[in-house]
């Protein structure tokens, strides 16, 4: 039987979030953007954070052998760096911009303003369920992922995907197998080669960036979480 959204989100590693903090629009400022081009970064330092007005900005975790491992995708309508700032810097992690970006900026000391959190409750509490879902893919980071093999780790990723895309079966992802590799913590070989067995098994067809194709979603959430 198929999952709906509602059963399966809890089980779900996102990967890319958009539009969860809109409302916070009403709180920008036109004079506060920051615009910034392809591959700049920003230190997630404790004295400011941004709402994403335009491009994708991804959260990075940089390895000890070098690498950068890609934690989350943020689009357009997305906060940015609010945990930095409420634990006072992530020494860390950086957010790398994907594409040129715009960004309202914030002062970091509006989120522990008394009078600013008086009033405005709406956008306290878009901030806190903003929080709870980083924090439950931080947990799936650390649960599922974390004891998943290889194979695991990317069908994880496709059903992400498909739950972003309302459960379609052939959808633009905007995703490479490259950005899926960064992301599981695999080589882009070892995700080749799992794509490649999918392809083979029947569970997936066409993988582009601009097109996926699911042949069998049940299968591919069997092997990635076990449970049909």
């Amino acid at each position: 039987m198929d999952m709906t959204k509602e059963e399966n989100e809890s089980l779900l590693l996102l990967l890319r979030l958009a539009s969860q903090n809109e409302e916070w629009n009403e709180a920008a400022s036109p004079k506060g953007i920051l615009k910034l081009r392809k591959g700049a970064i920003l230190n997630a330092k404790r004295q400011m954070f941004y709402l994403i007005k335009s491009g994708i900005v991804k959260t990075v975790h940089p390895t000890p052998e070098g690498s950068e491992w890609t934690l989350l995708y943020q689009e357009a309508g997305c906060l940015l760096n609010e945990i930095g700032v409420l634990v006072g810097g992530l020494e860390n992690f950086y957010y790398r911009c994907e594409t040129d970006a715009e960004l309202y900026t914030f002062d970091g000391s509006l989120l522990s303003c008394e009078c600013f959190i008086r009033n405005n409750p709406s956008k306290v509490k878009n901030l806190i369920m903003t929080l709870a879902r980083k924090d439950a893919i931080a947990y799936a980071y650390t649960s599922d992922l974390a004891y998943a093999d290889a194979k695991g780790r990317v069908c994880q990723a496709l059903m992400s995907l498909i739950y972003e895309h309302d459960w379609k079966i052939s959808f633009s992802p905007e995703i490479t197998q490259t950005d899926i590799a960064a992301m599981m913590g695999l080589h882009p070989v070892t995700v080749m080669r799992v794509i490649k067995e999918l392809r083979h098994s029947g569970i997936i067809g066409k993988f582009t960036k601009k097109k996926i194709e699911i042949l069998d979603k049940n299968a591919l959430s069997q092997l990635a979480y076990g449970t049909l």
